[in-house]
């Protein structure tokens, strides 16, 4: 099957290149895993839960975190294929102009990561005027959690469920993309599926990532590059292991051995730092080996990008 709505994406995966581990979360010192087929039965659950609430075809939600989880991924796709608009906002980026944008986008539901965002940006009129109110993503007294929302899929449903999916066509609205706000006032960026389903086929077609492949995705889902990435590893079929920050990112590297993963240049210069701070405390051989490395790396550098790049 091919894909035009960013919600078809667990269902090519799914038909196309099912996988035991579709994304994977850390739970202590192991992973939490969702196979293809777990993924995509989360996913209709949920929609059906969000439905039962109350939500309407064409409503905006937003998403409001400062951490990534297989959570968020579960509600954008449900949301989704439930007709919804997901607005995805990050409090770092968004702080000071929460309230306006609120207001602005007059969202019938918010979803948080946890109560204490919700009380640190908004003030409790601004949630209490939500229709559908707010679900949390990690649970918390006096709010409901994101399972809490979840149905069994009876046929009567399954079938409103795919007829609300049938007419969502790949040019309606998916999502609305709030920029940061750092030269003027925010400014909403309206993208269809088939704006954001265009860039995934693209990059497809130039990224050599093999299904099975394992990535680690760290970056905030609320910015569209990170978002358009993990739409990319999950229609290509990687494993997506998927961080709540960079803070972890120097254990989960040795412990996934990824073979790609999205970076800022700051993050990339922080981890050359530390190598040479360590590499500077090692015996004179290991220290010789580092400088060696980073000499060859800085000449590939030099010599310009790779063929295709």
């Amino acid at each position: 099957m091919d894909f035009r709505r960013l919600f078809e994406l667990f269902d090519y995966q799914q038909s196309d290149r099912p996988l035991s581990s579709a994304l994977a979360r850390p739970e202590g010192r192991k992973w939490k895993r969702y196979s293809s087929a777990e993924c995509k039965r989360i996913v209709q659950q949920l929609s059906l839960g969000f439905l039962a609430h109350g939500l309407a075809r064409g409503e905006r939600v937003v998403i409001l975190a400062d951490q990534n989880s297989p959570a968020w991924i579960f509600c954008d796709m449900a949301l989704q294929q439930a007709g919804a608009v997901v607005v995805p906002l990050h409090p770092a980026n968004h702080g000071t102009n929460l309230e306006a944008i609120l207001r602005e986008v007059a969202p019938a539901l918010l979803i948080a990561q946890t109560a204490d965002l919700l009380r640190d940006y908004l003030s409790p009129q601004s949630v209490r005027d939500l229709p559908r109110g707010a679900v949390l993503l990690q649970p918390a007294p006096d709010y409901r959690h994101w399972e809490e929302l979840m149905l069994e899929v009876e046929p009567e449903q399954e079938e409103r469920l795919q007829a609300l999916r049938a007419v969502i066509h790949e040019d309606d609205l998916a999502t609305i993309i709030y920029t940061s706000g750092t030269q003027g006032r925010p400014k909403g960026v309206m993208l269809s599926h088939k704006n954001l389903v265009s860039n995934i086929k693209a990059c497809l077609a130039v990224l050599p990532l093999r299904p099975g492949e394992r990535v680690l995705s760290y970056l905030p889902y609320s910015h569209v590059f990170e978002r358009t990435v993990l739409y990319v590893y999950l229609a290509a079929g990687a494993s997506v292991y998927v961080l709540p920050d960079a803070h972890p990112l120097e254990t989960a590297l040795p412990a996934v051995r990824p073979h790609y993963f999205t970076a800022v240049p700051r993050v990339l210069e922080r981890m050359k730092e530390l190598m040479l701070e360590r590499a500077g405390s090692r015996s004179g051989l290991l220290r010789r080996l580092v400088h060696w490395a980073v000499r060859i790396g800085e000449r590939v550098r030099t010599a310009g990008p790779a063929p295709g790049v």
